[in-house]
């Protein structure tokens, strides 16, 4: 036997609304006029809207009631993630004049074509990156990282064009002040920083078919490495930084306060400090107050280190801010991925199953995690349940069976591990199955749960990509497409062989037919059509002729 798990674009189904009643139906139908066995589906995958998964009257709640009281619903991990650094975004009020000031760049560069060819031009002269601006989209989080990077790499550059435009351009003056202020170029350090880990977890939540065995490991390693940044303190006391804000900051504290030897920054604390902010520089209250009187002079007195130490008090009241910002946006991330992705009991508990689940438990003896992932599985599927009908339906696996078999399958699993044929570390789910399914056979419930284990829809990618193929094959050149010509469109696209394929198998046979068609259709003479029906034929001779030849 072989271990085959595979997602397809299933039907475009129209439907007269948008509640959970008549989504419900509309699926119901579609399935059984294609013959599948409603009670078999027996785990969803959804976008986590409130038709889907409301606990009353959602679709998921509808099919458990009616179709399968053995079914249960995942919220999607890509959507989850989203949502959560969503709203870490939201609770912090810096983030959205960072957003407005990337916003208002791509607007000036990409209305002008002079402009974008000045910036070119501006990047090649600093030894910046020559790379063109980009839009920020709020919704897509890989779109920002890329944004965030390019201001990161050429942030000088823009700040030179701001720079020659400000004495004309109001919007320029605005955007020269931020990009040479130290608050502007710590934190797109520090995004770009932080971003890049939400992207790494992003990318790996987008593939077609995410394991199930990989989803907590992986958040749980990006939130240990914000902590470690953020959570921690460090040696001299605060907190420690990520790599790239703690080179920016050894950078600027060194005078004459210049980015990368070519931008001059500005310290503008955001708030007023009183004398009381800077006792712990050693000064007196008075002192303090005289040496403030004295910068605010120092450019008409020309008391040069009065206005250094000035620069200093603004250097240390501005990197206060930045890290009290980074801190709390850390926090607030934080906080966003331990609510959004909970320890969902039910799907945990499939880890019994998985090899990276015994990396750490290679003993016979069942350790407490284990009999309550084995009491999870038991209560869902190894009990009976009442149907909407009032019946009783029978349990979907049977106890006894199942506490005879799942030693046998742990005490194989402990066998290659301890016989280094497998690394529970590299070996995937999936993997594991593939090379072992003989050996499962003998153990048909267990398989019946690894079955289900290994359709674990963890994400909803694969219908998101169908919504862009659509919008892409639907445009506006092409918007009276009926539905069953879109939905004939799409699985071609979708489901059918890649274009060199199907040009090398069926490219020069839909050719001739089509060229056939239209000359019968135009009322070409029979002479040509007959010459056509020849080449057909003829190219049908060599299909069947060697392969060499073809």
């Amino acid at each position: 036997g072989h271990v085959f798990v595979q997602t397809k674009f299933f039907e475009i189904i129209e439907i007269s609304g948008g509640d959970s009643k008549t989504v419900h139906g509309a699926l119901k139908k579609a399935l059984t006029d294609k013959g599948v066995d409603t009670s078999k589906c027996a785990v969803g995958g959804s976008d986590g809207a409130s038709v889907m998964t409301g606990e009353k009257t959602g679709v998921s709640k509808r099919w458990k009631k009616s179709e399968n009281p053995f079914f249960f619903a995942i919220h999607c991990i890509a959507h989850r993630l989203a949502l959560g650094t969503l709203d870490a975004y939201k609770e912090v009020p810096f983030c959205t004049a960072f957003d407005k000031a990337i916003t208002d760049c791509y607007s000036i560069v990409s209305r002008s074509t002079e402009k974008t060819a000045e910036l070119k031009k501006l990047q090649i002269a600093t030894g910046e990156k020559v790379l063109s601006a980009k839009a920020l989209i709020a919704t897509r989080w890989l779109g920002r990282v890329r944004c965030v990077e390019q201001i990161h790499h050429c942030l000088v550059s823009w700040a030179t064009l701001f720079d020659t435009m400000k004495k004309k351009h109001v919007l320029a003056n605005q955007l020269h002040q931020i990009f040479t202020s130290y608050q502007f170029i710590v934190m797109t350090s520090y995004f770009r920083d932080v971003l890049s880990q939400v992207a790494k977890l992003n990318c790996l939540f987008q593939q077609d078919s995410v394991p199930f065995d990989t989803v907590l490991p992986a958040v749980e390693c990006t939130k240990s490495i914000l902590k470690s940044w953020y959570s921690t303190k460090a040696p001299g006391g605060g907190t420690n930084g990520s790599p790239r804000v703690l080179e920016v900051e050894r950078e600027l504290s060194a005078a004459p306060y210049q980015y990368k030897g070519k931008l001059q920054v500005t310290f503008t604390p955001t708030h007023e400090y009183s004398d009381t902010d800077d006792s712990s520089d050693g000064d007196s209250g008075s002192e303090s107050s005289e040496s403030s009187e004295s910068s605010e002079n120092s450019g008409s007195q020309g008391n040069l280190k009065e206005y250094i130490k000035q620069q200093e008090r603004d250097m240390k009241h501005c990197r206060t801010e930045c890290r009290a910002i980074m801190e709390a946006h850390t926090a607030c991330t934080l906080r966003a991925l331990e609510s959004r992705f909970p320890n969902l009991r039910l799907v945990d508990a499939f880890q019994i199953f998985s090899p990276k689940f015994y990396k750490l438990y290679t003993s016979q003896v069942p350790t407490l995690e284990e009999s309550a992932h084995i009491e999870t599985l038991m209560g869902h599927f190894g009990t009976s349940k009442v149907a909407a009908d009032g019946s009783l339906v029978k349990p979907r696996i049977d106890r006894e069976a199942f506490t005879d078999e799942f030693p046998r399958f742990k005490a194989l699993m402990v066998h290659l591990i301890l016989s280094k044929k497998l690394d529970p570390e590299k070996c995937e789910f999936k993997e594991f199955c593939q090379d072992h399914v003989s050996d499962l056979l003998s153990l048909p419930t267990v398989l019946f749960l690894i079955q289900i284990a290994l359709i674990l829809p963890m994400n909803s990618v694969p219908c998101e990509r169908g919504f862009s193929k659509m919008k892409l094959i639907k445009c506006k050149g092409r918007s009276r497409l009926d539905t069953q010509t879109l939905d004939w469109l799409m699985n071609i696209s979708i489901n059918g062989p890649p274009l060199d394929a199907f040009i090398k198998e069926f490219g020069v046979k839909c050719a001739v037919k089509f060229s056939l068609m239209k000359a019968r259709k135009n009322g070409f003479s029979e002479r040509f059509a007959a010459a056509i029906d020849k080449l057909a034929g003829e190219e049908e001779g060599e299909d069947d002729g060697d392969d060499e030849e073809v």
